[in-house]
């Protein structure tokens, strides 16, 4: 790739700050200033931060309108956790987000109270 001569204006301090930087990282100023551009531009645009495969894979399942990212994780995660140990129980202060598990749901306080009755059950 070509490279073309910049000038840049900035605050004493910060050129100083840079050069601080720069040397501590074992690079130049002007490495520092593309790696800094380039994260900035992928921010932007989160797909061109993806490689490839990733990218050609995106799009391919849709999500339901129902449920965020963040929701799906979790339902997936305690589902994969759930079978690996072979839970019983799920225990969790929100019953309500888990209403199509293959486990018993509690909450904390019932599934201390749970546990309490079984414990007294056995001598």
């Amino acid at each position: 790739m070509a490279v073309k001569k910049l000038t840049l204006s900035a605050p004493e301090e910060v050129i100083a700050e840079t050069k601080r930087i720069a040397a501590k990282k074992k690079t130049s100023v002007s490495a520092l200033f593309v790696r800094l551009f380039r994260t900035i531009d992928r921010e932007c645009d989160p797909k061109d931060a993806l490689g490839p495969i990733a990218l050609s894979a995106s799009g391919i399942v849709k999500l339901p309108a129902d449920q965020t990212e963040s929701e799906l994780i979790e339902d997936a995660l305690v589902e994969k956790y759930e079978m690996r140990v072979g839970a019983h129980v799920l225990v969790t202060r929100n019953p309500n987000d888990f209403p199509q598990l293959g486990v018993s749901i509690a909450t904390p306080e019932e599934f201390l109270q749970i546990w309490a009755d079984r414990r007294d059950e056995c001598p």
